[in-house]
């Protein structure tokens, strides 16, 4: 039986999603240099799997475009 979520776990969850966020943007910025404000939105929006897959490639792809491919 699975716990129902708790305001403390939800904001620990939000958290670390918000952290990973951030540390993404500053990896692509000293990559790719300045982010366009929609990719910006995107990145805010973005779920845990999708944040994921863009920090996997964000090392090897040689374009935003290649990072953010879905």
């Amino acid at each position: 039986m699975q716990r129902p979520e708790t305001p403390i776990m939800s904001t620990a969850t939000r958290l670390r999603a918000e952290g990973r966020v951030a540390a993404l943007r500053r990896l692509l910025r000293k990559r790719f240099g300045p982010l366009p404000v929609e990719l910006e939105k995107r990145l805010a929006a973005a779920s845990s799997d999708q944040l994921d897959r863009y920090l996997d490639r964000v090392l090897d792809a040689g374009s935003l475009d290649e990072v953010l491919a879905d």
